[in-house]
């Protein structure tokens, strides 16, 4: 059976602290049998992260980590580098969103992403 969970971040609250936002949600994917981020919504000042539950027998992966982080550019084309230069360092883009006119984004990270070709 699927399950799915919305959490509520506070943009502000990652702008204050990012490394404890970013944990929050890994933690919030650890609980029980686990859970996936599979993309974001950002409404106003408010994000909410879609969380797929795992069944207790899908073995969530345990070491999967969250990363809320800004890029360093508002450009388009310098947007784009940056994700694929994430990507191919072993993080994935699960969503995007705005603080003010500064993009940030979440991004996951898993055990197995040194294995991206």
């Amino acid at each position: 059976m699927r399950r799915h969970k919305i959490v509520k971040v506070d943009i502000r609250d990652v702008v204050v602290d990012p490394a404890g936002q970013s944990e929050m949600i890994s933690a919030a994917c650890r609980r029980g049998a686990g859970a996936t981020a599979t993309g974001l919504c950002q409404v106003g000042d408010e994000v909410f992260v879609s969380l797929e539950m795992f069944d207790e027998d899908d073995g969530a992966e345990s070491s999967v980590e969250y990363a809320f982080s800004p890029f360093r550019s508002e450009n388009a084309d310098e947007v784009v580098a940056e994700m694929k230069t994430r990507f191919f360092s072993g993080f994935s883009l699960v969503g995007g969103f705005y603080v003010g006119r500064a993009p940030w984004g979440l991004f996951r990270r898993s055990p197995d992403a040194a294995e991206v070709e």
